[in-house]
């Protein structure tokens, strides 16, 4: 299990993978989830991106907080997103939407999410 300054690290380097892609070659993602590329999906995709950026200076902002009072909220926010993201992708797959790629985000999401119930666990 990872502590909350390694999770929010990891989660950091990923929203920024994504940030990046989503902004400038959100192609590639459309090819790993075999889905069809429009100007309509990469307006959204570059919209998305900067979402990905602001998850990123948050958690990489608050990776050295100490307080589970403090912590508790990022926590919280993020394990919830990153179900709800596994969930989709899943629920997507299931209807034919998008191709096996969707796994690979699927378990990074779950990977994250672990984490981060993880660590409530752990608190007293």
């Amino acid at each position: 299990m990872l502590n909350f300054k390694q999770i929010n690290l990891f989660t950091t380097l990923i929203a920024l993978t994504l940030f990046l892609v989503l902004l400038f070659v959100p192609e590639f993602i459309y090819f790993i989830f075999q889905i069809d590329s429009s100007e309509t999906a990469n307006f959204m995709s570059r919209r998305a991106s900067f979402l990905f950026l602001g998850i990123a200076a948050l958690l990489f902002f608050s990776k050295n907080i100490l307080e589970i009072e403090f912590q508790k909220p990022i926590i919280l926010c993020l394990a919830v997103s990153m179900l709800g993201l596994a969930t989709l992708g899943l629920f997507e797959f299931l209807r034919g939407f998008t191709g096996i790629g969707i796994f690979a985000a699927i378990a990074a999401e779950l990977f994250i999410a672990i984490n981060y119930l993880l660590l409530l666990k752990k608190t007293p």
